[in-house]
C-alpha cells in the first residue's frame, strides 16, 4: 500500500527553503502533489508563490530542501533538462515569439523532443522532413485543445491579450509534459474568458497531465481545484479541500489582515 501512495506523487519538495541576501522567501515548504491532481497554489501578494515555481523549475536554486520528480530529485539541474523530464510551465509576463505565427510559436516549443539533429535539418533529409510534419501536426492538435487552431497563421502579437495567455498554454502543452505549472493564466481575463480558460483547464487534465494553478481568481480557484495550498510570507499556512480553505480563519486573516485590515498588499 505505501508503494501505491508513493507511486501515485509525481511531485514532492521537502524542507523547500529559499533565501535572497537576509530575506527567506520560502520558509520549510513541504508540498505534494499526486498525478492527475489540479493543485491551486494561493496566498497575498508576496507570500512566495512565483518563487516556488521558479525553484521548481531551476530558475532558482534552492537555499535548503529538495524537489523530486517522479521519485528523482532534480535539484542543480538547468531549466531545459527539468522541462525534458516532463515539466513545463506559463509565466506571470507573455513571453511569446510576437512576430511569429501562432503555429510556429507552437513548433518551437515542441523541439525539445525532436530527435534528428541540426546537420539533418539543414540539409533537408527525409527524416528531418517526416518530423517536421509531425511537429506541425502536433502542433495544431494542441492548439485545437485551447481553441486557437482557427488562428493558426495569424502574428502572435497581434491576438488579444487573454487569446495570448491561451497561446502560452499551448506552447507549454507542446512540450508533452507530464506536469504543467500556470503562473496566473486568467491575468487580464474578463468572466466570460476566465470560465472558458476553466474549460481548457479540465481538457488538459483528462489528457493525463497534472496541474499546479498559482492563481488570484478565487472563483476560479475554487471551481477547478481538487485541493488548496497557501503560502503567506514563504510559509505553508493550511492546505486542503476548496471548501476546506474557504471557511479556514488563517487563510482569511492573511487575506484581509487581523481585523479586517485590508491595506495588505
Amino acid at each position: 500500500m505505501k508503494e501505491r501512495t508513493k507511486l501515485s506523487i509525481i511531485l514532492e519538495t521537502k524542507n523547500l527553503t529559499k533565501y535572497f541576501g537576509g530575506l527567506q522567501a520560502l520558509r520549510s515548504i513541504d508540498f505534494q502533489v499526486k498525478k492527475g491532481e489540479i493543485r491551486a497554489l494561493i496566498g497575498p501578494n508576496g507570500a512566495g508563490k512565483t518563487t516556488f515555481l521558479n525553484v521548481l523549475t531551476g530558475l532558482y536554486p534552492p537555499s535548503g530542501g529538495d524537489v523530486q520528480l517522479k521519485g528523482v530529485s532534480i535539484l542543480g539541474l538547468k531549466p531545459h533538462s527539468i522541462t525534458q523530464r516532463g515539466i513545463a510551465r506559463t509565466f506571470q509576463a507573455i513571453r511569446l515569439f510576437g512576430e511569429m505565427s501562432v503555429l510556429e510559436n507552437v513548433m518551437i516549443a515542441h523541439h525539445c523532443r525532436t530527435k534528428e539533429g541540426i546537420l539533418s535539418t539543414l540539409l533537408r533529409t527525409e527524416a528531418s522532413k517526416k518530423e517536421e510534419k509531425m511537429i506541425q501536426e502536433r502542433a495544431l492538435e494542441t492548439l485545437k485543445a485551447v481553441g486557437l487552431d482557427e488562428k493558426k497563421g495569424q502574428v502572435a502579437k497581434s491576438l488579444p491579450y487573454g487569446e495570448q495567455r491561451l497561446l502560452e498554454m499551448a506552447r507549454a502543452l507542446s512540450t508533452e509534459p507530464d506536469l504543467i505549472l500556470l503562473d496566473e493564466p486568467s491575468a487580464g481575463m474578463n468572466r466570460k474568458e476566465a470560465t472558458w480558460l476553466m474549460e481548457r483547464i479540465e481538457n488538459i487534465r483528462t489528457q493525463g497531465i497534472t496541474i499546479i494553478l498559482v492563481e488570484h481568481n478565487m472563483r476560479l480557484v475554487m471551481n477547478i481545484s481538487h485541493r488548496v495550498t497557501v503560502l503567506d510570507f514563504g510559509e505553508k499556512i493550511a492546505e486542503g479541500t476548496p471548501e476546506e480553505i474557504k471557511n479556514n480563519s488563517k487563510v482569511i486573516e492573511a487575506y484581509l489582515g487581523k481585523k479586517g485590515d485590508h491595506a495588505r498588499t
